[in-house]
């Protein structure tokens, strides 16, 4: 039975979309998956995050079925779904994406020297041919704006030119006015890697310079010079990331009252400030002083301007406050940061908790001890717990047990902190943190066990002596050993 989309797709998120979608092609119910894309198709609908429904379910298909299940399955599957149902746009776009994301998957797994050659020639020739496949679907379906827009959004994965991607820009704005997806993939191909080796911003460049020295004399090529040519580059390089930006304000600009284009501001802006840090260096004073720079607070104005007038247009959605977390996290803008989660927490509580708890457990990691509340202790607790099912990394583990420790939860913090120690088996600090949480169980022969491993890996940690100067004193009423290691202890914290 079908479900009746209208009624209930402003309820949906897209996952669930993505998921009855997934049901049906592999329960080979082809009318429901093409009813449920031809709704999207109609509707012109959007996810709360500002992009297609339509193309962002079927990328998150896709993503399931790489996770999930082999792509031969799954092309054998559409390739069935055509065979046995009239064409449509949404049978075809499905299986041009599903052809491509098989033979990526093989090209990029061990099993591609193992294939038969003829298999591998297959795939190859698949690769190739992708954007000669979407140009014929265009051709089939002029008026799909959606085909221009993944051609833009996924620019590398079709191997565009510069001119190429310009064209689809434009037709997908003349088609669709205000399309985030491909205005989205234009910015990222603004990074310097790619618009870098622009003609015409390579021409201006040269241009520019020649003009700023006059009197060098540098109207020949074997006349320009090493410091000339660094002069070029960075000439290059600076109107590369000028245009990154002045493309995000000319498409917010053009934007209507309801749309997701001011996300395109700080997005120009991430890409500016990586290409900064690629260009000059992590440590280098432009990425304070560069009049586009993330660090400089008129930059920061204009970001939180766009991200307001986001959160105003999209209350709900939890993309662009996570967008706005990790910036504000990155700039350590301690004064806003729990506002933003707090803001996640009560308008999209659910939104992709892979993405966003590791992310909020390092902030609270990070909290000084004079602002370390038992709340925002517990917080930190619940937020870590959660991260290390998405991130198996041993901060995570380790400031879960940390954070457990604290709010008195010892044989919690020991499970947490184990884990953590079977990643990183030579850490003398987890071994003393575990020392201590079994000193306060009371479990004394293996709180000492591990305060002698800490020592054993590091003699100079002193937080270990003094966890042993306690064990001995306590547990095993043993004064003299426990003075020893005290005054071990005052040795090394002198």
């Amino acid at each position: 039975m079908v479900t009746a989309y209208p009624a209930l797709a402003e309820e949906k998120y897209v996952e669930q979309i993505a998921d009855e979608i997934y049901d049906a092609i592999y329960e080979e119910q082809f009318d429901i998956a093409e009813t449920i894309l031809n709704y999207h198709i109609t509707e012109n609908s959007v996810t709360r995050h500002g992009s297609d429904t339509f193309t962002t379910a079927i990328n998150i298909v896709l993503k399931r079925i790489n996770d999930e299940n082999g792509f031969i399955l799954w092309q054998k599957k559409t390739d069935k779904w055509l065979s046995q149902s009239k064409r449509s746009f949404s049978s075809e776009f499905f299986h041009h994406q599903i052809r491509y994301k098989n033979s990526l998957h093989f090209k990029n797994s061990k099993e591609w020297k193992n294939l038969l050659q003829s298999v591998r020639r297959k795939h190859q020739k698949t690769l190739d041919s992708f954007y000669d496949s979407a140009l014929r679907l265009l051709h089939k379906y002029p008026d799909h704006w959606r085909i221009h827009s993944d051609i833009v959004a996924n620019y590398t994965d079709y191997n565009l030119t510069y001119e190429e991607l310009n064209e689809h820009l434009f037709e997908t704005q003349k088609l669709k006015p205000g399309d985030v997806a491909s205005m989205v993939g234009h910015i990222k191909s603004l990074a310097h890697e790619s618009l870098g080796r622009d003609d015409d911003i390579i021409t201006k460049g040269i241009s520019n310079i020649l003009k700023k020295y006059p009197e060098r004399n540098l109207s020949k090529p074997e006349y320009i010079d090493e410091k000339t040519k660094q002069e070029i580059k960075e000439e290059i390089f600076e109107l590369t990331i000028a245009r990154v930006l002045s493309t995000a304000r000319r498409y917010n600009q053009k934007s209507t009252k309801n749309s997701s284009a001011p996300s395109l501001i700080p997005l120009a802006y991430k890409t500016i400030y990586n290409d900064l840090k690629s260009y000059y260096g992590e440590s280098s004073e432009k990425l304070q002083t560069h009049p586009l720079s993330i660090k400089r607070q008129a930059v920061w104005n204009e970001i939180v301007e766009s991200y307001n007038l986001l959160t105003r247009r999209f209350p709900n959605s939890g993309h662009y406050l996570s967008d706005y977390l990790e910036i504000s996290m990155e700039l350590k803008r301690n004064d806003q940061i729990e506002n933003i989660i707090n803001k996640i927490e009560k308008h999209d509580p659910n939104y992709h908790p892979a993405r966003l708890k590791p992310l909020e457990c390092l902030y609270f990691s990070t909290i000084k001890p004079e602002n370390r509340t038992p709340e925002r202790t517990e917080k930190m607790y619940q937020t870590c717990k959660i991260a290390v099912n998405f991130k198996d990394e041993e901060i995570y583990h380790y400031r879960a047990g940390w954070a457990a420790r604290q709010l008195g939860y010892y044989e919690e913090s020991n499970m947490l902190i184990e884990n953590a120690l079977k990643l990183a088996p030579d850490s003398y600090i987890y071994m003393t943190d575990i020392c201590w949480n079994y000193k306060d169980l009371n479990i004394y022969d293996k709180a000492l066990d591990y305060c002698n491993k800490a020592i054993t890996t590091n003699r100079m940690h002193p937080r270990a002596w003094l966890g042993r100067s306690h064990i001995y004193y306590h547990g095993f009423k043993d004064s003299v050993q426990a003075q020893k290691d005290a005054e071990q202890y005052k040795r090394l914290t002198k």
